[in-house]
This record gives C-alpha cells, sequence and structure tokens, in this order.
C-alpha cells in the first residue's frame, strides 16, 4: 500500500492544480489591513511573521509564471485540437452536402452570376473573417490569406475544390462576360483582367468597363487587342482620358478598330469629350444597337442600326474642361442642327433618343437672318426628345422645344415621347410650344404620343387631338409643381433681403415674381375623359399619371370614355398616383391608393355588367414613371 501511495505522489500534477500555501485567507488579510491602518512599524512575532512573508513570496511568485506557461501551452493544445475536430466534423458534413450532387450544368449556372474581376464586399468579408480566424504566426500562411482578399469571385470559387475548379477554368464562357468596375486603389485591376481575357479562350467578349485609369494606364488598352472578339460592349472612360491622340489629326484611338469588329452588335461608350470624328465603328456587320456622349460618330454603318442614343456630355468638372481647351474644342461648339444631324443617316427602323438638348446649344444655324433653317429629313418610326431645362425660364424651355419640332422632319414618324432630362429634380415641366408641335405634326401618322413632365392644356389637346385619327397609345399626366413654386418663393425672399440674382434668368422673371402663385396643374379630369371618347377612337393603350381628386374627375366620365370603345377593340389602361402639394403634406398615401382602386374597380364592374362587349378593361400595374410616384393602382383585368 505504501509504494501505491510513493507512486501515486511522485506522479506529476496537473496543469492548473498548484495552489501555493501563501494564498492569504479572509482573516490573514483582515489582519494585515489592521496593521496597515496603525501608526508605527509591527514588532515581535508578528514582525517576524511579515518578513517570511515577504521572503517567501517571490519564489511562490515564480512558481505561478511557470504554472501559468504549462496551462497556456495546455490551451493552445486544445485550441488546435478543437478547430482540428471542428474542421473534420465540417468536412464529413460536407460529404452529404447537396451540393455534392449537383450537375455540373447547375454548378455552372452559379458560378455565371460570379464575378471573374471584381471581388464583392460579401467575399471580401469572408476572406477577412477567414484572415483573423485562422491567425498564424506562420509569415507565409499569413501571406497566403492576404492574397486571397485580391481575388475576383470566381476565382476565390474555383479554389474550393477540384471539381470546382475543373469546371471554372475548362469554361471558357464564364470569362467572357466580364463587368469590370473597379476603384482607382485597385492594384490588381490589370492583372485581373490579363487573367480573365487569358481564360474567357476565343468566345465572343461581353464586357463593361469603368475605367478608372487614364492615358497609358487606362484598362481599355487591354481590351483593344481583342477587338475581333468585341460583341457588347459598355465603356465608360476616365474623365480626363485623351480620347484623341494627336491634335493635328484629330486621330481618335478607337480609330485603330476600322475593320476589327466582325461580331460588335451593341456598342456603348461615355466620355468626357464626344466622338464625332472617330471612323474605328464604321465596317462593324453586325452592329445595330449604339449609345455615344452627345451624339454617334457620323461614320457608322447607318443601314443596320436599330437603336441609336446620345447621353448627356460629362463636362462639368474641372478636368474635362481642361481637355477639352487642350483640343481647341469649346465646351459650345456646335448649333442645334449640328446636334440632330445624324438623324438624317437613320434608316426607318431605327429608333432614335436625342442627346439631352438644353440653352447651352444655340439656336439653328445655317440659314439666312428671318428665315426658317433648312429642317432635318429623315424616314426614321421612331422617336425620343429629352429636354434638359435646368434651371432655364419656362419660357426658354418652350422656345427650346419648338425649336427642335420645327427643326425635324420625319413624315414616317409613328413613335413620339418627349419627356424631361432632369432627373435630379422633382418637378420639372416643359410647357408644349403649340405651334410648333402643330407644324410638326401635320405630315405625320403618330400612333404612340408620350408627352412626359410635359404642360399641356386641355385647350391644346383640342387643338391637335382630332388630327390624329391613327392615335393608339397616349401617355398623359397631371404635374406637381410645388418645386417651381418653391423655387419662386426663394427669389422673392433673395429680392426682399437685397440679394442679387443667381442668373440671368432670375434676373428677367424679377417682375413675375409677385404674380400668382404657381399651383399643381391638374389635366387628368372628366372633360379629358370625354375628349379621348370624342376623338381618340383608336385608342387602345391609355397610361395615365395623376392626382385622381374627386373634385376633378368621377366615376361616370370614365364610364362614358370606356363605353365608347369600339366593340372590336380591346383597351388597356395604366394608372398611377401622383402626390400632390410638397412632401410631407399628405400622410394617407395608402389611403389614396386604395381609394383609388376602389373607384376603378366599381367602374370595372359597371362596365362588365353591360351586356355588350364593348370596351375590354385592363387595368394594370405601372412602373415608375417620376420621382413624384406614391403608389400604384391594379385591377384585375376583364374579357380577353
Amino acid at each position: 500500500m505504501s509504494d501505491g501511495s510513493d507512486t501515486e505522489s511522485d506522479a506529476p500534477a496537473a496543469p492548473g492544480s498548484f495552489s501555493s500555501h501563501l494564498v492569504p485567507t479572509q482573516r490573514k488579510w483582515d489582519d494585515i489591513r489592521a496593521i496597515l491602518r496603525r501608526v508605527g512599524h509591527p514588532t515581535g512575532a508578528t514582525a517576524a511573521s511579515l518578513r517570511d512573508y515577504i521572503d517567501e513570496a517571490p519564489g511562490e511568485l515564480e512558481r505561478y509564471e511557470e504554472e501559468m506557461e504549462a496551462v497556456r501551452e495546455v490551451f493552445q493544445r486544445l485550441e488546435v485540437e478543437r478547430r482540428m475536430i471542428e474542421k473534420q466534423a465540417e468536412a464529413c458534413e460536407s460529404a452529404f452536402a447537396p451540393v455534392r450532387v449537383l450537375p455540373p450544368e447547375v454548378l455552372l449556372r452559379v458560378f455565371w452570376f460570379l464575378s471573374p474581376v471584381e471581388t464583392s464586399k460579401w467575399m471580401k468579408n469572408t476572406m477577412r473573417t477567414r484572415e483573423y480566424d485562422y491567425d498564424s504566426e506562420d509569415e507565409e500562411e499569413q501571406r497566403s490569406f492576404r492574397k486571397t482578399t485580391n481575388l475576383s469571385d470566381l476565382t476565390a470559387a474555383s479554389q474550393a475544390c477540384s471539381l470546382w475548379r475543373r469546371l471554372i477554368t475548362d469554361t471558357s464562357v464564364l470569362w467572357s462576360t466580364i463587368h469590370a468596375a473597379l476603384p482607382d486603389d485597385d492594384k490588381f485591376a490589370s492583372r485581373k483582367l490579363a487573367h480573365c481575357l487569358l481564360r474567357s479562350g476565343t468566345r465572343p467578349l461581353d464586357f463593361t468597363l469603368v475605367d478608372p485609369k487614364s492615358g497609358e494606364n487606362s484598362l481599355i488598352h487591354q481590351f483593344m487587342d481583342y477587338a475581333k472578339r468585341w460583341r457588347h460592349v459598355d465603356i465608360t472612360l476616365n474623365t480626363s482620358h485623351p480620347i484623341y491622340t494627336s491634335m493635328g489629326t484629330r486621330r481618335s484611338m478607337f480609330d485603330d478598330l476600322h475593320g476589327r469588329l466582325p461580331l460588335l452588335e451593341t456598342l456603348r461608350i461615355s466620355s468626357a469629350l464626344p466622338l464625332e470624328d472617330t471612323s474605328g465603328f464604321e465596317i462593324a456587320p453586325r452592329l445595330t444597337r449604339v449609345v455615344f456622349t452627345d451624339g454617334p460618330p457620323s461614320k457608322l454603318p447607318w443601314a443596320q442600326i436599330r437603336y441609336v442614343e446620345g447621353t448627356r456630355r460629362r463636362s462639368d468638372s474641372g478636368r474635362s474642361r481642361f481637355f477639352a481647351a487642350r483640343w481647341n474644342r469649346p465646351r459650345v461648339e456646335i448649333d442645334l442642327r449640328g446636334t440632330l444631324a445624324f438623324i438624317a443617316s437613320c434608316a426607318a427602323h431605327t429608333h432614335v433618343v436625342l442627346p439631352p438638348i438644353q440653352r447651352r446649344l444655340s439656336r439653328p444655324a445655317g440659314a439666312p437672318s428671318g428665315q426658317a433653317p433648312q429642317r432635318i429629313t429623315s424616314p426614321l418610326a421612331s422617336i425620343c426628345i429629352p429636354i434638359l431645362r435646368g434651371y432655364d425660364t419656362p419660357d426658354n424651355t418652350q422656345a427650346l422645344l419648338g425649336d427642335v419640332l420645327d427643326l425635324l422632319r420625319l413624315p414616317d414618324l409613328h413613335t413620339l415621347h418627349i419627356h424631361s432630362a432632369d432627373y435630379t429634380r422633382r418637378s420639372t415641366c416643359i410647357p408644349l410650344p403649340l405651334k410648333a408641335f402643330l407644324g410638326f405634326l401635320a405630315s405625320q401618322h403618330i400612333t404612340t404620343l408620350i408627352l412626359r413632365d410635359v404642360l399641356i392644356t386641355l385647350d391644346e389637346l383640342h387643338s391637335f387631338l382630332p388630327s390624329m385619327p391613327t392615335l393608339e397609345g397616349l401617355f398623359l399626366q397631371d404635374a406637381n409643381r410645388a418645386d417651381e413654386e418653391e423655387a419662386r418663393q426663394r427669389k422673392i425672399r433673395r429680392r426682399r433681403n437685397g440679394q442679387s440674382p443667381d442668373s440671368e434668368a432670375d434676373l428677367a422673371e424679377e417682375p413675375s415674381l409677385d404674380s400668382t402663385p404657381i399651383v399643381d396643374h391638374v389635366l387628368i379630369c372628366d372633360d379629358l375623359f370625354r375628349l379621348l371618347a370624342a376623338t381618340c377612337l383608336r385608342l387602345r393603350t391609355l397610361l395615365v399619371l395623376g392626382f385622381f381628386d374627386a373634385q376633378d374627375m368621377s366615376d361616370s366620365a370614365l364610364f362614358e370614355f370606356l363605353r365608347a370603345r369600339p366593340e372590336a377593340l380591346g383597351m388597356k389602361v395604366k394608372v398611377c398616383i401622383l402626390h400632390k402639394g410638397e412632401y410631407g403634406e399628405e400622410k394617407d398615401d395608402d389611403a389614396r391608393v386604395k381609394g383609388v382602386r376602389a373607384r376603378l374597380e366599381g367602374v370595372v364592374r359597371e362596365v362588365d355588367s353591360v351586356e355588350s362587349e364593348a370596351g375590354r378593361l385592363g387595368v394594370l400595374n405601372a412602373g415608375e414613371l417620376g420621382w413624384c410616384i406614391r403608389g400604384m393602382v391594379s385591377v384585375s383585368s376583364f374579357g380577353s
């Protein structure tokens, strides 16, 4: 028995089991506190006991350090073992994961949504978490985890397992659709693009590039070598990018693409300067859709183009003004006719979206003083005219739209869309230039008319709707003019405070500031529906954006309009509710939407109860047609 006891006593104690006999009890702690409250040094046996404690304490503290180090080693071992077991358990669970039995076709469909160039926020957060959780003293391992944060989503997925890697690296279509909106500080941008272009093999390239760099460092140069594979291309150049490589010859960097675009179908280029001089896209057998700053180049395969759009020039920054001056290109260098001249080259099947027209363009030029300028004639059938009013006066904006209409002669036009391009403002209405509009319609056979953010009266509608017997689709709206009234009040306060006007337009408006307040414009009313019932007999689609107040529109007027439809024609109506007055004035938006829906449902039931099949109505969901839309009305359709 004694031998067994000796063996047990000789066994090393487990780490963490040590406890010194010097650990004070509560009584000993109270004794030392009492000594400290007295004046003078302790004497006798008390002094001897304290000195013995002082002498013995360092040895015990050192032993505690050794014990704590042993405990730390045990803790680290336990942590490593726990991590190993956890990882093994995850691996065992992964063996039964549903993803392991997914067909390769399904996996490839999932991989299709991963970017081959960009690193998503989710991926970055995941990598940072792994780097933190797997913190290691091994510098090589730390570098490995830091490197993963620079991988694109698709590349990171390829490192999950050998199957995924084989599928991703061998499927070139995953790498041929590139969306690269890379930050300027991405040091790996060029390397990522090179890797992506290499993996894409020989497939057609569909890419969107928001180039953060300029000059020789521009990322666009990496794509130029692969021009023969371009198919769908969207390029946003840095505002300081020098488009023209030579001032004297006006040679564009895109001229090198001439004859090298056999697969190109759609092309969009946003830049600080227009590209009207380039010939790089003149030969592109499949090109059908183009979008350029201000307007397209004059040299395009026009006979095959089906959609052409001019976007607003990004010329407000200091850099773009610098480059405009460097190539002797003033910010206002073309007249209105020059802006619209490309329309004459368009084919009948082309849909044209003009660049936003604003007062910075001069009035039409090219004719002797006092005479109308030569009109631009084109066979196209569809056109969209965006007007950028900005802070110009309503009269100037009205005259500007009139200038545009006076310049165009489109005898085969079927679809006309006029709207405000002031997307950053809540309410900016364009007054209709009636005389120019009537002259424009004189030789037209328009079937679809969209007047969005256009201020039009019932009298003006009376003047031209009877002359549009072919009209089948129509969009009309009320107008929220709270912003305009707010601006008027602001100018009044500025004048009363003795401040000078902000612009010449403000100065011209000074005498009329104290006139009648600007109120919301109401067009959607009983008289409108009676007018439509009497004039637009072929109307099949009506889109209305209005306030739908009870005092403005009655159910009976809408009922009469629907019953007036010919029996053979179906009728589709889209309705959207417009907020009236300033934001925050009305708290019952939901109630208003429900009220309008109930009214329309009542009209539908009433029309449905009539024995005649006339007036098939479907009130559908309306999309967002403006900043002031507060709700959507949806009523089930009846009939076929």
